[in-house]
């Protein structure tokens, strides 16, 4: 009797490391509303290793936006990209992609991208006018 007690059902640990990955992916979360970004994405890295694949992109994108709110751009933009290469057709991702690569110096790719979007160089008055909050310009 006390060896069936000890058997985990089919699926168990599936399911206990995806709860532990969502537990890591809510830490991760409340440490970005603390503005304590490196925290948060090492707590993203931790969820993105237990999760299911389906919950990668989700993941990756509120790393690429705890990055891009340290000001870690190459970073952010290398997640951002991974991620329109899985949905290319997502504009929110696209514009959070151009703004990061923007800002990290790729101005070249960064505008040929918002120009794709049909949207106008949004840096064009940078030194005349405050731009958008990073906050802002990647979404939440």
């Amino acid at each position: 009797m006390f060896l069936f007690s000890c058997i985990s059902a089919p699926g168990e640990k599936d399911v206990e490391k995806r709860n532990i990955a969502a537990e890591y992916y809510d830490i991760a979360m409340k440490y970005v509303d603390q503005k304590q970004y490196d925290k948060a994405v090492s707590c993203f890295e931790k969820a993105r290793t237990m999760a299911a694949s389906a919950d990668y992109v989700k993941i990756y994108y509120q790393m690429a936006r705890a990055y891009a709110l340290s000001n870690k751009w190459k970073e952010a933009s290398d997640l951002f990209g991974t991620i329109l290469e899985q949905d290319p057709g997502n504009s929110n991702v696209k514009e959070a992609y151009a703004y990061t690569l923007y800002k990290g110096g790729d101005k070249e790719k960064a505008l040929q991208l918002y120009a794709e979007l049909g949207k106008p160089d949004p840096f064009v008055q940078e030194e005349d006018v405050q731009q958008t909050d990073d906050q802002e310009a990647i979404g939440s």
